[in-house]
């Protein structure tokens, strides 16, 4: 998703950076976190904002639960990792295809 891809660079620090606001990692990734999913801070109302699909919504959705919470409850960050992961998927035959979801 191009929503997404400006995360790409500080996904790790999203991801293991305690939340110190004088750490600069930090404050760069939450920083590009919050300009790719403001004014929507849950999974749940980014997904909604994004108009894709609903079984992509839904597939998106189901990953915020890795954060232990429900998509209404999830922070945006957990429905955005899937694209921030790789720009491949899974398809039928096991063949690797570009992704190309927008």
């Amino acid at each position: 998703m191009r929503a997404a891809a400006p995360l790409r660079s500080h996904l790790t620090a999203l991801l293991t950076t305690p939340p110190r606001l004088r750490d600069p990692a930090f404050r760069a990734a939450s920083g590009g976190l919050f300009r790719a999913t403001a004014p929507h801070l849950t999974a749940r109302y980014w997904l909604r904002a994004r108009a894709l699909p609903a079984a992509l919504t839904h597939a998106l959705g189901t990953h915020a639960l890795n954060a232990g919470l429900a998509p209404q409850d999830a922070p945006a960050l957990y429905a955005l990792i899937p694209a921030l992961v790789g720009m491949t998927c899974s398809a039928p035959l096991l063949a690797w295809v570009p992704c190309s979801i927008t």
